[in-house]
């Protein structure tokens, strides 16, 4: 990797020099301490909501359990969810207001007091050359070549962090690294990996484009669907081997129990606390295989692209990046900000090479 890399303020857009992507939240956070105070301010502040925000939704839903037989079921019910959304939404709308007026004041002071760093980007740097509308163009064709409706990009942004605009719980001070060997389409506008801008020529993006497009617009409707077959059956087996074990006498379910005061035979207890177990697990599954399926379909998508634009130029692009950034040439995420489920370059050349 480069002895240096530039990172970018979300809120001012000035470079800060780091030598790794795990020093950027560091470098940031020092750089709002003396840049953007208040914003700083508040998000310590945030930070210092979310203990007692959880405490909140582990104590709350279980109040009105506690008197259901005052309550009735349905009332307490209604009151235990209310008890567990209820700090979600205070703490998210309080979070939200406070982030949107520190950002507010940080720009306000950045329109009155514009330091020589962003001048210089300014000059240096203009908002579009003719790379970028070459991009764009390409970019649309290949939209067009592979029929995806609704796609109109109309710039080009190159960033090296992407802050989603959301609520408290999307870390503004956290962003999102954009992929080295890939990009993100935000409305009209199509974001690239400033630390590749110079890497790799403009006519070798469209290839890795093209694979993020085969992706996002076709492949990932199919994702959900192949997830559920692969999820239900070892849900399915998870959830029948303790009805095998308590038919053969091995579980014994025998017998009475009380559940909230109420007399409650043993085996529909067992089964109401199994069948959150068996929630649990397949979250869990949804998480790891969700994460292999995905870097199968990005592989698919790199076959579709290579031959919608060449197999060598793809290669080229890619074996650039992998000398440019050895941390993804054999790993995928070089850091924890880094886009989970993409595989390493190394595995996508191979990819490509085995299709073709």
């Amino acid at each position: 990797m480069d002895a240096v890399i530039t990172r970018r303020c979300p809120i001012c857009g000035q470079k800060m020099k780091i030598n790794e992507p795990r020093d950027f939240a560091r470098a940031l956070r020092e750089h709002e301490q003396s840049a953007h105070p208040a914003y700083y301010t508040q998000t310590r502040r945030l930070r210092k909501m979310i203990v007692p925000m959880l405490v909140s939704i582990v104590v709350l839903p279980f109040v009105p359990i506690i008197f259901e037989p005052a309550l009735g079921s349905l009332l307490a019910a209604t009151l235990s969810i209310a008890g567990f959304i209820s700090p979600l939404a205070i703490v998210g709308l309080i979070g939200t207001r406070a982030l949107r007026q520190a950002k507010q004041k940080a720009s306000a002071s950045m329109d009155q007091t514009v330091s020589p760093d962003t001048v210089s980007n300014q000059v240096d740097q203009p908002t579009s050359s003719y790379s970028d509308q070459d991009i764009v163009r390409t970019v649309v064709d290949l939209g067009r070549r592979l029929e995806i409706s609704g796609f109109e990009p109309k710039s080009v942004s190159w960033r090296d962090h992407f802050v989603r605009s959301g609520s408290i719980f999307t870390r503004s001070d956290r962003p999102m690294m954009v992929p080295y060997d890939g990009c993100i389409f935000t409305g009209s506008q199509i974001i690239l990996p400033e630390s590749t801008r110079n890497k790799i020529q403009p006519e070798e993006w469209a290839p890795l484009i093209a694979s993020e497009l085969v992706y996002q617009r076709k492949l990932l409707e199919k994702r959900r669907l192949g997830l559920i077959i692969r999820i239900l059956p070892l849900t399915a087996i998870y959830i029948v081997i303790p009805v095998i074990l308590w038919q053969l006498g091995i579980l014994n379910l025998q017998g009475m129990t009380t559940v909230r005061g109420a007399p409650t035979p043993v085996v529909v207890a067992f089964f109401e606390v199994y069948s959150g177990t068996a929630l649990i697990f397949t979250l869990i599954l949804y998480g790891l295989l969700g994460l292999r399926f995905n870097k199968k379909l990005r592989l698919n998508a790199d076959a579709v692209a290579a031959g919608l634009t060449g197999k060598t130029v793809f290669l080229s692009a890619l074996e650039k990046i992998g000398k440019a950034f050895p941390d993804i040439m054999t790993r995928g995420r070089p850091s924890v900000s880094y886009p989970p489920g993409r595989s390493s370059v190394g595995k996508r050349i191979e990819g490509i090479l085995a299709v073709f």
